[in-house]
């Protein structure tokens, strides 16, 4: 069971949704949240058919959680996305260190104080979120507030609620908008993957693409 109030509370970029031009990754986010993606243990459960393991030799039951964070069909996926993620926030830490250093050439009087404690602060929000965006893929408890790694529902660890990074809010919705999107494409890369890999019948839409 997910519990909204222990992840990120900033609402996602609304591009994929409202201008996409095409939807999968935000309805194969809403199959996953609804427990309808059509996995071999969800067709195994509700008709008794085939096997309920995992159509790629893992010795697992093929849920949606092991599709998407265990499977290792799609371990270059996951592998391919947290490399990107790592470097697309390590610009982004880039970005808001210059940005923040110009600040403070700028300041004056009580302000003058502030630089060794600011470099303190972001020197802890880098490794935040430098360790968490490696871990965005994986079960990982240090990262993720239930353990498992929920990226494929769309969800991502709070961040906006670490004391460190809360200094820095532009940083932070940059941070969380880029992860959110990274994570439901991710999302919709492996479900395109599988769907392509397997011959068996397909639960969702015929109008959606999986490309």
């Amino acid at each position: 069971l997910l519990l909204p109030s222990l992840y990120e509370p900033l609402p996602p970029p609304p591009y994929r949704y409202t201008k996409a031009s095409s939807a999968c990754s935000a309805v194969v986010q809403l199959y996953a949240r609804s427990s309808q993606l059509d996995t071999a243990a969800t067709r195994f459960e509700r008709h008794n058919t085939s096997t309920p393991y995992c159509h790629f030799g893992c010795l697992s039951l093929e849920t949606t959680h092991h599709l998407f964070v265990s499977c290792h069909h799609f371990q270059f996926l996951r592998d391919e996305y947290t490399h990107r993620v790592c470097q697309r926030t390590e610009a982004l830490l880039c970005e808001a260190e210059t940005t923040c250093c110009a600040q403070e050439d700028c300041s004056h009087g009580a302000r003058s104080s502030w630089p060794t404690e600011r470099a303190r602060l972001f020197d802890d929000t880098r490794h935040n979120l430098r360790r968490i965006a490696a871990g965005l893929f994986v079960d990982d408890a240090s990262v993720w507030p239930q353990s498992l790694s929920h990226f494929y529902l769309g969800s991502v660890p709070a961040i906006s609620t670490l004391l460190s990074v809360r200094q820095f809010p532009r940083l932070v919705r940059k941070v969380a908008n880029l992860w959110h999107e990274e994570c439901i494409l991710l999302a919709g890369r492996i479900w395109g993957e599988y769907k392509r890999a397997g011959s068996h019948r397909s639960a969702m839409p015929s109008h959606v693409s999986p490309s």
